[in-house]
């Protein structure tokens, strides 16, 4: 699996917000490293505290995986919570991007779409439409909304319960929606095949 978002993604101010950054950070505690516990699953990151969408379109790859390279069975995505002042329309031009960037370097990949930080604007419906023009089941979309409970900061940064709430909720919504990709991602399954 595939992780591309901001602090919230990698971690950044979950144990609050101090002088010392280091004592705000721990991945351990993230929804992916807890959902990739839950599924058995190995991941990639590509999160990067402060990023706003611009900059993740021009960190990550632009070409096919090499033969024999690592290809995501899924691919989330959390990218908004820094483009708060991003109109309606240059947020889904950025995110179509980046969508289309997904894709070119790993066109077998399934994505799902993401709001876990506060939305104001609310940017679900831009996401709902992006993900109606793919094919149906290639883009998703979950609303991570139900999933905060509480902030680390001050109202910026989910907490270690939000992240663990929603780490259990996309384990259900994977096996429920992808459950191809989770005999791909089950490395028991996987060693098995299909019995």
């Amino acid at each position: 699996m595939d992780f591309i978002g901001d602090s919230i993604t990698a971690g950044d101010g979950i144990l609050g917000r101090t002088r010392d950054w280091g004592r705000n950070f721990d991945a351990s505690l993230t929804f992916l490293f807890q959902l990739a516990e839950l599924l058995q699953a190995d991941y990639r990151i590509w999160a990067f505290g402060g990023a706003r969408g611009e900059h993740l379109v021009s960190q990550l790859p632009t070409v096919p995986a090499e033969p024999g390279g690592v290809t995501p069975d899924l691919t989330f995505i959390n990218v908004g919570a820094n483009n708060r002042s991003t109109d309606s329309m240059q947020y889904r031009v950025l995110m179509s991007q980046l969508l289309r960037q997904v894709f070119s370097a790993h066109p077998q990949t399934r994505v799902v779409l993401l709001n876990f930080f506060r939305m104001t604007p609310n940017r679900l419906p831009i996401l709902q439409e992006l993900a109606r023009t793919y094919l149906p089941g290639t883009v998703r979309c979950f609303d991570a909304r139900a999933c905060l409970v509480g902030y680390s900061d001050g109202g910026v940064h989910p907490d270690p319960e939000s992240h663990a709430r929603l780490a259990k909720a996309l384990a259900a919504f994977v096996r429920e929606e992808f459950p191809e990709a989770q005999r791909s991602l089950d490395p028991i399954a996987s060693a098995h095949g299909d019995e």
